[in-house]
C-alpha cells in the first residue's frame, strides 16, 4: 500500500551503511507500523514495513523524531509524554524495538514545546520542554531512573512580548556539539 499516512514529526533520514544511499524513515499515523524507504541512484524503492507491537501507546499521532549520530537508533517522542526508541539496521532498513518510556506530565510537561536529540557520541538522550532539559543514559540498565535534570530556565528573564528565552530545539552543530536556541532571541 503506497497510501501511508505519516505520523506528524516522525519523518527523518538515515544514511545507508554503504555511506552513499539513504533511508527515509517514518511512522504511520494511527498504527504501530514503522517504515523505511531506500533512496539510491535508482530512485525511491518500495516501503519496508516493520510493525512494533511493544509500543504501548494506542497509536502514532503527533510528535518529534531524532536519529543517533551513528544512525543505529531512532526515537519518536509523542505529544502525549511518551517516547519509543528503536534500533535501526542501516543495511536492510528494518526497525526493531529497543525501549520505551514516559515522562510524568507533572514533572516535565514535555508536551509543551517538547524536543529531543542524541548526544554527539550517542550515549545520552536529551529531552526538553520550554523550561527544563533532561538527560537520559542510553547505556544505563535502569534507563527511566537515569533521568537527570541538567538545566532549568530562569523565568525571571522572561518578557511577555515578544516571548523569548525559552529552551527550544537542540541542534547538533558541525563541530559535533549540541546547541539550544531560544525563540525570538
Amino acid at each position: 500500500d503506497n497510501n501511508i499516512r505519516l505520523a506528524t514529526g516522525s519523518i527523518n533520514a538515515i544514511r545507508h551503511a554503504n555511506g552513499y544511499d539513504w533511508f527515509i524513515v517514518f511512522g504511520e499515523h494511527g498504527s504501530y507500523n514503522w517504515y523505511s524507504v531506500l533512496y539510491d541512484r535508482d530512485g525511491l524503492h518500495e516501503p519496508i514495513k516493520t510493525p512494533i507491537s511493544q509500543w504501548k501507546k494506542p497509536y502514532l499521532e503527533v510528535g518529534k523524531s531524532a536519529i543517533s549520530p551513528n544512525g543505529l537508533k531512532y526515537i519518536y517522542h509523542s505529544d502525549r509524554d511518551q517516547f519509543i526508541i528503536l534500533d535501526f539496521d542501516r543495511c536492510n532498513g528494518i526497525f526493531s524495538f529497543f525501549k520505551q518510556d514516559s515522562i510524568p506530565d507533572e514533572e516535565v510537561k514535555v508536551s509543551e514545546g517538547h524536543n529531543i536529540e542524541f548526544s554527539p557520541n550517542g550515549r545520552f538522550l536529551y529531552l526538553n520542554n520550554y523550561f527544563k532539559i533532561y538527560q537520559f543514559d542510553m547505556e544505563d540498565s535502569d534507563f527511566h531512573n537515569s533521568r537527570t535534570l541538567i538545566a532549568e530556565f530562569d523565568t525571571s528573564q522572561v518578557n511577555d512580548f515578544p516571548p523569548k528565552g525559552y529552551f527550544s530545539n537542540p541542534i547538533r552543530g558541525l563541530d559535533n556539539k549540541l546547541y539550544y536556541w531560544s525563540g525570538n532571541s
